[in-house]
């Protein structure tokens, strides 16, 4: 009985391995055939996305760095002088205008306050003619109107002059009529002639006042004149020494704002030289100088070679800021703005835009190194193959 039960143990076993003998063959005529699939699979996948997918192409600059398309201003005197008071100070942030060192000013201020003095006394000299040049108008008008009430007057008197003197002929008539008629006296007749005469001496009395009056009239209203005139003469003649003071008082104001010097535009101070109150300083070195810190760009040289007919305008810019790893602060993004027509030394000037929004966390300013990657083409991964 145990034999029989080894017999059929031994036959079970031997047809379980020989099924596991052709389950490993089966095995080993599916493996290739799944590796070649794969690797079909893989084939075809990476032949379209070498074909078909497209991957850009770049040129670095040979050297980049980021600049203000104002120019570095420099900080100079135009008149030499002795400092009396510096605000000079590296890294300074100052606005267009902003006094950056003051010199001694001499003797300007005490020839600015003579002058100034010399003004206003004119002035005031002027004033007080103008004043009496009006009152002088003021008085030949009402002369003017005196001269008309005179001559109304006199007017009126060789009027009645004369009326009293027809009357006095008439009266003179009538006498002669009764003394040739002998109804009146001789002697009544001598007094109406005598009459007569006087008030024909009035009237002529009348007629010579009134001449006499329009005579004075007239010549004290060309005497007023004469007056008028004059003063405006001495107007003119002190508006001249005054224009010609205030002329002398924006000169020396001029050289006094020579001897104060202004920054010529806004950025910030770099190169600042070690100037001491009481130094004594000149034109023809700068003090300092003034870095723009706006309209900020990038300045890039590239090999004429890979730069000419490749680089165009438009095209998209990577920016890695040297001292400022990528991997921390980012890639700058920018375009290309301008390209030279014409190589130097081997290399083509580029000039392009940067994006501050794309590296906000690196402080742009002028004189940051870069190295700047246009983009010049995208292209199938198989061409570089």
């Amino acid at each position: 009985g145990i034999t029989s039960y080894a017999g059929v143990t031994c036959l079970q076993m031997a047809s379980a391995f020989s099924r596991t003998l052709r389950s490993i063959d089966a095995d080993r005529m599916t493996a290739p055939k799944s590796l070649v699939v794969f690797a079909l699979v893989i084939g075809i996948l990476w032949t379209g996305w070498a074909t078909m997918s497209r991957a850009p192409v770049f040129v670095a600059s040979k050297e980049a760095r980021v600049e203000s398309s104002k120019a570095v201003a420099p900080v100079e005197v135009t008149e030499p002088g002795r400092v009396v008071k510096t605000y000079l100070a590296l890294g300074l942030r100052v606005k267009e205008g902003d006094v950056l060192v003051e010199l001694d000013p001499g003797l300007e201020i005490q020839r600015m306050v003579e002058q100034q003095t010399k003004i206003d006394t004119i002035q005031a000299r002027i004033e007080v003619l103008k004043e009496q040049s009006g009152v002088r108008e003021e008085i030949s008008k009402w002369q003017e109107k005196v001269t008309q009430a005179q001559a109304a007057v006199a007017a009126a008197r060789s009027k009645a002059a004369a009326a009293s003197l027809e009357r006095e002929k008439k009266m003179l008539s009538m006498s002669d009529r009764l003394s040739k008629e002998q109804l009146q006296s001789a002697m009544d007749h001598l007094a109406a002639q005598n009459q007569a005469g006087a008030r024909n001496d009035t009237l002529e009395a009348a007629r010579a006042e009134a001449s006499q009056s329009a005579i004075a009239t007239g010549l004290e209203s060309r005497r007023t004149v004469l007056q008028i005139s004059e003063v405006k003469r001495s107007i003119v003649e002190l508006e001249g020494e005054r224009r010609l003071a205030e002329s002398t008082l924006s000169l020396l104001r001029t050289q006094l704002e020579r001897r104060t010097v202004r920054a010529p535009a806004a950025g910030i101070l770099g190169n600042v030289s070690t100037l001491q109150v009481g130094a004594v300083v000149g034109p023809g070195k700068p003090l300092a100088t003034i870095v723009p810190t706006t309209d900020l760009r990038v300045i890039g040289s590239y090999p004429a070679g890979e730069a000419v007919g490749r680089i165009r305008e438009d095209q998209p810019v990577s920016f890695r800021f040297t001292g400022f790893p990528w991997t921390q602060f980012g890639i700058g993004k920018g375009r290309v703005t301008r390209v030279a027509s014409e190589p130097s030394n081997g290399l083509v000037r580029v000039e392009m835009s940067i994006d501050p929004g794309s590296v906000p966390a690196i402080p742009l300013q002028h004189g940051l190194t870069v190295s700047a990657e246009v983009e010049i083409e995208t292209i199938a991964p198989s061409t570089y193959l």
